[in-house]
Formats: structure tokens, sequence, C-alpha cells
């Protein structure tokens, strides 16, 4: 049995993730104060905080300003940020006012998934490199106008799928890549979460401290609920993307960036809400298959779930299978295993032993300073939270769709609505 240990892998891959860890001097069109990169942290309550954290333990960067339209939150996150590099950030209510800080070299968009594409798109209008948490957008027209944007912008931007920054992710794409598990037919993904029930409540005044309009933003006007915003936004459909782009992202990104899958030819999806009655509005049962040329990817959801697949390779709670018709190999976040079809003998695996938040940060300012594409960059990130945001287009259209990223159109014309959203007209889509 091979087992990688990370250094044995650094050391077999092409500059591996060497120099991560050292301070760069950085060119003046990057440089702040003392040398490191300024960022402007955007939505702090939970992810946003712990991704500037992880800019901040890199030791070449500084978060110089955090955003937030809970002002009770800000005031606490700002704190915790000062602790944190001994130097109290600017605080701002309006991210465009961080987007019109010179100051800033880039920003850490981590709101609710409305809000990512137009801040994103007006941040690269701005000039600023983008750490975009996943998924990159709210609906597919979304991801495909970031990319766009990007493009045209000429802007570095990281997508928050910070598995692919994990040395045992690299090793276990290494070895698929390899060609070890011989010809690969079927590739599982998998979100066993056990989420509870977050039941049903009234609507009611929003408090003091929030600005439930800005929250909105080009979401539609709703009287403020406290189980639509914080994390449960997530689970409503004017805001998030339910946990087929909350975990489901992560999972189909390994495989599609592993095998350089792309788009698929098609997409189905079934499922529903089969167990909670609580004000939840995504399903929280779903299973979607994407259909590949020679293969089949499925991702499988049960938010309900206490229980893994028991007995099975894959009996962790979420991660990925790729079955061969000579090995399987599953890949979680503790690690990864590959196994002979026969009797499941192990043969291979490899272990979790870093950071991937703080590999991920450091990658990315590696990208500012070199201009390159980063590990996770949007020209393949928006494809990967496209193609789980099709799952949600696949469940709601209620029949199996076909996507032409080219025309940006689906087989069926009367189902393309679900492609974009309706904007509020003080918050319109920016035209790239």
């Amino acid at each position: 049995m091979t087992t990688l240990s990370r250094r044995t892998f650094l050391q077999r891959t092409a500059g591996g993730l060497a120099g991560l860890s050292a301070v760069t001097f950085l060119p003046k069109s990057v440089r702040g104060a003392n040398d490191r990169i300024h960022v402007a942290a955007i939505g702090v309550r939970t992810q946003g905080t712990i991704m500037a954290r992880s800019f901040i333990k890199t030791g070449r960067a500084e978060v110089s300003a955090v955003c937030d339209v809970d002002r009770e939150i800000l005031a606490r996150r700002a704190k915790d940020i000062e602790s944190a590099q001994d130097r109290a950030p600017k605080t701002y209510t309006d991210f465009r006012r961080a987007l019109e800080d010179q100051e800033v070299d880039a920003v850490l968009v981590a709101t609710p998934d409305h809000w990512h594409a137009i801040m994103a798109i007006r941040a690269c209008e701005a000039g600023k490199d983008v750490y975009l948490e996943k998924p990159c957008a709210h609906n597919v027209r979304e991801c495909q106008l970031i990319a766009k944007a990007a493009r045209k912008y000429k802007r570095i931007i990281q997508h928050g799928t910070m598995q692919r920054s994990g040395a045992h992710f690299q090793q276990a794409r290494e070895y698929v890549r390899s060609g070890k598990l011989g010809k690969i037919g079927l590739i599982r993904c998998y979100s066993v979460l056990g989420r509870e029930s977050i039941g049903h409540k009234p609507d009611t005044q929003p408090p003091s401290h929030l600005d439930y309009d800005f929250w909105l933003g080009p979401a539609p006007e709703r009287p403020y609920n406290e189980n639509r915003v914080h994390y449960n936004w997530r689970f409503m459909w004017d805001y998030g993307t339910g946990d087929m782009g909350n975990w489901g992202v992560h999972g189909l990104d390994i495989p599609l960036w592993t095998l350089d899958l792309g788009w698929p030819q098609a997409v189905s999806c079934s499922g529903g809400k089969f167990i909670y009655d609580d004000d939840k509005e995504t399903p929280d049962t779903q299973l979607t298959l994407y259909e590949y040329p020679g293969l089949t990817m499925i991702w499988e959801l049960r938010m309900w779930s206490k229980y893994p697949n028991v007995g099975g390779i894959d009996d962790s709670d979420t991660g990925t299978t790729f079955y061969g018709d000579e090995q399987a190999l599953n890949i979680t976040r503790a690690g990864w295993k590959a196994f002979t079809k026969d009797e499941k003998k192990l043969v291979a695996q490899g272990h979790a032993e870093d950071d991937k938040f703080l590999l991920h940060a450091n990658d990315f300012i590696n990208s500012m300073l070199s201009r390159k594409a980063p590990i996770a960059d949007i020209a393949s990130g928006h494809i990967s939270a496209a193609v789980s945001i099709l799952g949600n287009v696949a469940y709601l259209a209620g029949e199996k769709i076909r996507y032409d990223p080219v025309k940006d159109e689906m087989d069926k014309s009367e189902k393309d609505h679900l492609l974009t959203r309706t904007y509020r007209e003080t918050w319109p889509l920016p035209v790239v």
C-alpha cells in the first residue's frame, strides 16, 4: 500500500506549494503600507471573518477595511480583526465605499449568494482583485458574467473552492489522473449533513442595527423574517442556492477540476422537502445526475440524515468517489483512499495535514503578484458553480435540461428564465 506524506507529495510536484509562507516584496500597483496587500472584507458574520483571518495569517496581507450591513456584527468583527493584526480596520456599511478606498488592493466577498455578482463585477470595474466565496453567483447567467468581467478588466478572481489548495486533494487528483483507476464510469459526490429543522417563524420588524433594505439588495422586497437572514438565507431561493450551491459545489468541483470535465451534456434532478416541515424553500433531499461523454456524475443530498453510507468505501458524511473498472478512490476533507475492485483492498492513501484556507489565501496573493491564474481561477470556478446551480435549475424545471454555455440558453427556451432572476430597479445587474 502506498501512503504519500504531504512532504513527499510537495517534493514530487513541480514547484509544489513552495514559497507560500514567504513574504514577497510587492510592486507599487498592489503594495500598501508595510509592503502588504490591503484587503477589504465584505460580509463578515462568519465565512468572511474566517477568510480575513487567513489573509492575516499569511503575513503578506492586512485587512484594512471590513464591511457589513449589520452594524452590530460590523463592530464586533472589526474588534476581532484588530486583535488579530494589531491595527483597527476601517468600517463601512456600504460596499461601494470600500471599492472607492484607494488603499484597498483586493476585496473578499463573503455575503449571501444574491450579492456576489454585483459586488464582484463592481470590484473588477474599480480595479480590485477579488477573492469570491462559493458559489460565485446566485444563478447561471451571473456565473458567466463574472467570468466575462474578469477577462474584460484583467482582474484576478479566486473562487472559494479552497479544497483545491489542500495537498491531499492534489495528491488524490494526481492519483486519479495517473490512470490507476482504469476507465472511470461513475463519480458520486455526496453530502450527509444532519441538519436540524429551522421551524416556522413569523414576520417581524427588522432589528435597528440591520439595514434590511440594503441586505435585500437586488432581491424582491419581502417582510423581514429571522428565518430568512444570516445562515438560513442559503435555503431561500431569493438569496441562496440551497445545499446544492453550498456543499454540492465543493464535491462537484473536485471531479470537474481533476478530469477537466467542463459543462455537462444534460442534467436531471429529483428531490423535494420530504422530511422537515419548516421555512426552508430548497430541497432537504436531492439527487442530481450529470451526463458526460463516457461517464455519469451524481450529487446526493440528505440534509436531514445523521448517518453516512456505513460499510462502503465512501462512508464519510461529505466527499467524492471516483469509480473505475480497476480501482475506486474516495476523497474527503480528512484524506483519500484508493481501493482495488477485488475485495476492496486498500492500495494507497493520503491524509489532510494543512490549512486549506491559509493555502488558498496565499495562492490568491501569489496570483495578484504574478498576474497568473490562481488554482481556483474564475475561468474554471464559474463552471463549477454554474454546474452545481444547474442541478437546481433541473429541479425547478421538473425535467432533464440541456444547457448551451456558448449561447447561454437551454434547449427549451420557455425554461430560460430559470438561468437568471428579476432584479430590483435599485440594484440592476451590471452590464459587462
